[in-house]
């Protein structure tokens, strides 16, 4: 069922358990980014990768999905591609970082 232009879906906001657990959790977060960054000398490359992963989602937030048939680009397309979304990316936040340090972040 659609909602009402100009009303809320969930007026009550959020139950207060799920803010509560939120705070709860938001405690740990240093500690877990510390952690996190230790991980990323770890011996096991999957464990340096989940811990990577973690740290570059939390620093950079998570990247968006690509809509590209990569079995129809040659290599040469592919790493092109991929290097324009890197610049892309990387202008998007020299940008923004002017804004975020004036406004605080989002």
């Amino acid at each position: 069922m659609p909602f009402e232009k100009g009303k809320s879906g969930n007026p009550g906001g959020r139950p207060k358990a799920v803010l509560e657990l939120m705070q709860m959790a938001r405690k740990h977060i240093p500690k877990a980014i510390r952690r996190a960054a230790r991980l990323l000398d770890h011996e096991d490359g999957k464990v340096v990768i989940a811990a990577a992963t973690f740290l570059a989602d939390r620093g950079m937030g998570k990247p968006s999905q690509v809509d590209l048939d990569l079995g129809q680009l040659s290599d040469a397309a592919i790493i092109a591609e991929v290097e324009r979304r890197a610049e892309l990316a990387k202008q998007r936040r020299v940008d923004g970082a002017g804004a975020e340090s004036q406004a605080g972040p989002h």
